[in-house]
């Protein structure tokens, strides 16, 4: 499928910034798996899946800024804000960035100045689509995408994400697990993987 002018600019961006493409870009991919069709039995629109994409493509950037890693969410998140878009709304950049920004540590909160001037139905599109890329990023916490393919089933109030691996992923469990804490809230559901062999 042919990428439009606004995923091309995301594209370019990260390539000029990121230093390990391999993890964003299949970050991205189990994202996109992850909401693909009704997988979720929750639905996302397409400016919902553009928001998540990008976020997952740019959310390291600031480890660019931030050689030991600490604050890199926050970074990348100013350096998403500060970019000179030229094809992406300054609003859908700022939803962009809050995603970015809550791709680990703390979960959104109306106390932080960036969330709290998001609109209600902003802020729930942060959340859903941060959610969802705390899972992935956590499923490439080793960043060598051991975890090649995932599928999501959903059994009422409780999610088995069945994920399609080389090798063992302990690791990368703990930290899917630990990471979820957002998808559990956001989505009102319990959540549990299991691994599979590719």
């Amino acid at each position: 499928m042919k990428e439009s002018p606004q995923e091309l600019e995301v594209l370019f961006f990260m390539q000029c910034m990121e230093k390990e493409p391999r993890h964003t870009v299949h970050v991205c991919c189990l994202a996109n798996q992850m909401v693909s069709g009704q997988a979720l039995g929750v639905a996302f629109n397409a400016e919902e899946r553009f928001i998540l994409q990008s976020a997952a493509l740019l959310h390291d950037i600031g480890w660019t800024v931030s050689p030991t890693g600490k604050k890199h969410h926050k970074e990348s998140a100013r350096m998403i804000r500060a970019h000179l878009w030229q094809t992406i709304p300054k609003n859908t950049v700022q939803l962009i960035a809050a995603v970015a920004r809550y791709h680990r540590k703390s979960m959104p909160q109306g106390k932080h100045k960036e969330f709290a001037f998001f609109s209600k139905k902003e802020r729930q599109i942060v959340s859903k689509c941060a959610a969802i890329l705390r899972v992935a990023d956590g499923l490439d916490r080793t960043h060598r995408q051991k975890v090649k393919e995932v599928l999501v089933s959903p059994k009422g109030d409780r999610w088995e994400i069945q994920c399609f691996a080389t090798g063992a992923v302990k690791e990368e469990f703990i930290v899917a697990k630990e990471k979820a804490d957002l998808a559990e809230k956001t989505f009102d559901v319990t959540i549990d993987f299991k691994s599979r062999k590719s």
